[in-house]
């Protein structure tokens, strides 16, 4: 243990090793139980590991991690300083997130250490680990943290401890719906744990929504039709930052990337198009859900959120065009396409996709509650946007 490190749980909340919650076991979620039952792994264990875990990886390859964490001028490799730091920070269900501060690194000198200690939150670290890899090479544009290595330490005892590092998306914050005593209803808000939780106004409402149907259609794969999921607003699987240039959102993890469902096969351009049809009616559904306060009743949002979803799948279809094989021209086909749909069609297809939940899943009820709308919305949606009545101007 270096003396020059702190341990905490929050900004707030320090401890030291002769702390009463050092030797205590780690909070347990689905996936995250201890692997033998009566010796959980500790607080203690956990800070410690994730120490070691870092000074590794800058010690096998200083070059690579201190450069991809924006290295200061004329500054020496790396090393725990006075005021480094290492928080625990959530507890998912399948792994224990850390954030690791290191004051030294210039602007972004953040890692996340994500820890699981049982085989099944091992075996899904793992594969997120792998999917995050892949698409943070294969996306033109930066929209997951940027990973940087996968290990499993084995102790004597026969405990083994599975950790990634990533990149920590500083200034980056969960948000959900809550309600907004200024404007007597449901708004988003920011969870700003840096300086304060504050609401989004209805335009950045609007321009939040677009930028996530646009992070999820770069990453949808256009030939096979495989796409990111699952993921929830709920379970804050996205995170917004506020700068000069607006709203920047990313997803933060990658669960799973297979075609929800393929309602038909092959790679000609008319398969293509009703496969990425699906995924849009898919994607104009899940924007819409989330829980009250993160942890609340389930919410539906605004239909303006429909409109926003049309333009961010539009514009990262701008960006598909320029890389992905398509016969001819991919957005007019798509928009010639969508043209011909009517509003039964979109309802029938959303239909679908709302069956092809599980029959317990809880989102269920809301979504048929406001289905025969929400098709009704998409339509018009699309209708407006291939007829050149919506722009990428009106953000």
């Amino acid at each position: 243990m270096n003396a020059g490190v702190r341990y905490g749980l929050d900004a707030d909340h320090w401890i030291e090793p002769d702390d009463p919650i050092w030797n205590e076991p780690l909070p347990t979620g689905s996936l995250t139980e201890a692997s033998r039952p009566g010796d959980s792994p500790t607080y203690g264990e956990l800070m410690l590991h994730v120490e070691e875990f870092v000074n590794k990886l800058f010690e096998d390859d200083p070059d690579r991690y201190w450069k991809s964490l924006r290295r200061r001028k004329n500054r020496s490799k790396p090393e725990f300083g006075e005021t480094d730091t290492i928080r625990l920070v959530k507890h998912g269900a399948c792994y224990h997130v850390c954030r690791v501060s290191m004051p030294m690194l210039y602007g972004a000198g953040e890692l996340s250490v994500n820890v699981a200690t049982n085989p099944a939150g091992r075996a899904i670290m793992e594969a997120d680990f792998r999917l995050m890899a892949r698409h943070s090479v294969r996306c033109p544009v930066s929209v997951v943290p940027k990973v940087f290595r996968y290990e499993e330490i084995r102790q004597g005892d026969g405990q083994t401890w599975a950790m990634f590092a990533a990149e920590w998306l500083t200034g980056f914050h969960e948000f959900h719906h809550s309600f907004d005593p200024k404007r007597n209803r449901l708004g988003v808000q920011i969870w700003d744990t840096d300086t304060e939780y504050r609401f989004l106004s209805s335009r950045q409402e609007r321009s939040l929504y677009r930028r996530i149907a646009k992070v999820l259609t770069l990453l949808y794969d256009i030939r096979t039709g495989s796409e990111v999921h699952p993921w929830h607003h709920a379970a804050g699987d996205f995170v917004v930052r506020q700068d000069r240039r607006g709203l920047q959102v990313r997803l933060i993890t990658i669960r799973g990337d297979t075609p929800l469902f393929n309602p038909v096969e092959g790679d000609d351009p008319e398969a293509m198009l009703t496969r990425l049809l699906f995924f849009l009616c898919n994607v104009s559904i899940r924007n819409r859900l989330d829980r009250i306060d993160g942890v609340g009743d389930l919410c539906w949002a605004d239909e303006m959120a429909v409109a926003a979803t049309v333009e961010g799948f539009f514009e990262a279809l701008c960006v598909h065009e320029q890389t992905e094989p398509f016969p001819g021209d991919m957005i007019k086909a798509f928009r010639g396409f969508a043209r011909a749909l009517d509003p039964i069609r979109i309802y029938d297809i959303c239909d679908q996709i709302v069956g092809s939940y599980p029959p317990n899943a809880s989102e269920i009820e809301i979504i048929r509650e406001h289905l025969v709308d929400h098709a009704g919305a998409l339509y018009c949606a699309l209708n407006d946007f291939t007829s050149g009545g919506m722009s990428h101007a009106a953000k």
